[in-house]
């Protein structure tokens, strides 16, 4: 039998239109997202099938009605323009009942809104109705082309793929656009960056450096022209987000001098329009260079800047951070504090452009390597334990790659320090981390797998764990392609 629609469930629950969107901003607002502007003009479009809520929306939409997401069933996309959806399709070139990167249809805004330019960002917050524009960026973001080009991450060698019907669509959009940055575009670089933060655990960083790359530099393009002040905004974010991710990306690719530089010119942008998770993530990374820089003093610093962005979303993690940077400094009071911060605010939340959602998976790592950094392998081992069956189940097959070597080098390790320690477990479970694909490794994995290395010294001389050190000594990330001219 189907599933109610959404009147029905708004019926159910006994909210007006206007109810809805005022429920729906308040739980949104309360988790930092104070751009949440829904109204009863947006739950009227979704319910009489002319729009679908982004992912955003879907998130607190369910919650608001007191269902699971996968229970809101919507009507069927209305006719635009006096032609069916499929019709259109067809059309354009693109095949009937297309589907998103996540397998639901995606809608799309009409002509009229789109010629009037949205100022609803990726995760559909509200840009501010006043952005700083400091025309000293483009400058400063100038220079960190010059720089990323010099290190080896410039022009990179191919481009996007498009699907023939996606190039068609794109063409009959650019002919109606008469002014300004054209919507279609602003669409599908919105669409890149949701998607980039849900396949960011999937994905080689070989493979997805580039792509995100070609992106960066197509809006540095076009903030480098003349957008409306609406445009900007939105291509601000757009900037801010995709810096991020490339610093990211650099940084566990071992890239450090490009990851620190794509770390301060994300952060231009986020000042910018303060939005509030991309800050928190573009500090957070910058402390998670500091930590493996071996530097945890500044690495809680700068988790101290991040505190006044740090909303629901981004409070577990940054808590998590403190808590390893702690325990290499041999604060057990201060680190299981803040591990006890970190479990309080453990939240399930949809992924969005920026730092990875915190999950109970991701809880455990983090337990399990800050009490093996305590020292207290009993414990360390328990979490550890747990966080490797995590990993290993069906469901997180083939996605987080390097969180599943941190934590199979976390129970090695706790092995090690536990009071009865089994080197030869310990080397086993090592030589498993590094065995990956070589587009799979990762500049953290092999930062603590040195670390094994060295709570190992003792028994180095026995046969698994002279193979682990082998490994170790083989264990690159693989490196960027050189730049085309």
């Amino acid at each position: 039998m189907p599933e109610p629609k959404l009147r029905f469930l708004r019926n159910r629950r006994g909210f007006s239109q206007k109810q809805l969107a005022d429920e729906i901003n308040r739980l949104a607002r309360g988790d930092g997202h104070k751009g949440a502007a829904c109204n009863a003009k947006t739950v009227s479009e979704w319910e009489c099938g002319d729009h679908r809520p982004s992912d955003f929306y879907q998130y607190y939409l369910a919650c608001a009605l007191g269902v699971r997401r996968d229970e809101l069933v919507y009507p069927p996309r209305k006719a635009r323009n006096g032609i069916p959806p499929n019709a259109m399709a067809a059309q354009i070139g693109r095949p009937a009942g297309y589907a998103g990167h996540d397998g639901e249809a995606q809608a799309r805004a009409t002509d009229t809104e789109q010629a009037a330019g949205s100022e609803t960002s990726t995760l559909g917050q509200e840009a501010p109705a006043q952005v700083r524009v400091q025309e000293v960026r483009a400058a400063d973001r100038r220079g960190a082309i010059r720089s990323m080009t010099v290190l080896g991450v410039g022009v990179l060698a191919g481009g996007r793929l498009f699907a023939d019907a996606a190039d068609a669509a794109v063409a009959a959009s650019r002919k109606r656009a008469v002014a300004g940055v054209d919507p279609m575009t602003l669409e599908e670089l919105d669409q890149d960056v949701e998607r980039f933060a849900r396949e960011y655990h999937s994905t080689p960083h070989i493979d997805l450096f580039p792509v995100v790359w070609e992106d960066w530099r197509q809006v540095e393009g076009l903030l480098d022209g003349r957008p409306s002040l609406r445009d900007r905004a939105r291509l601000t974010v757009l900037g801010g987000q995709l810096s991020y991710l490339l610093g990211r990306l650099s940084f566990h690719m071992g890239e450090y001098a490009a990851a620190r530089k794509l770390a301060v010119l994300a952060w231009q942008y986020a000042q910018d329009v303060g939005q509030p998770v991309l800050c928190a993530s573009v500090r957070m990374l910058q402390s998670s260079i500091a930590f493996y820089n071996a530097q945890p003093h500044k690495a809680l610093d700068l988790l101290q800047a991040a505190e006044p962005h740090v909303t629901a979303y981004t409070r577990a993690r940054a808590a998590a951070y403190a808590a390893r940077a702690h325990a290499v400094l041999g604060d057990a009071r201060s680190a299981r504090q803040a591990l006890g911060r970190m479990q309080d605010q453990l939240v399930d939340l949809p992924a969005e452009p920026g730092e990875s959602p915190f999950t109970p998976v991701t809880a455990m790592l983090f337990l399990g390597g800050t009490y093996v950094r305590l020292g207290d392998g009993q414990t360390a081992e328990r979490y550890a334990h747990q966080a490797v069956a995590s990993y290993n189940a069906s469901a997180m097959r083939g996605t987080a790659f390097s969180d599943r070597g941190h934590a199979r080098l976390n129970l090695a390790a706790s092995l090690v320090v536990r009071p009865r320690p089994d080197p030869d477990e310990a080397a086993r479970l090592g030589i498993e981390a590094l065995a990956v694909p070589e587009a799979q490794r990762t500049e953290t994995v092999g930062k603590r797998a040195m670390e094994l290395r060295g709570l190992l010294v003792n028994w180095r001389a026995t046969s698994g764990v002279k193979e682990f050190g082998d490994r170790l000594r083989g264990y690159r990330p693989l490196a960027l392609p050189a730049p085309t001219t």
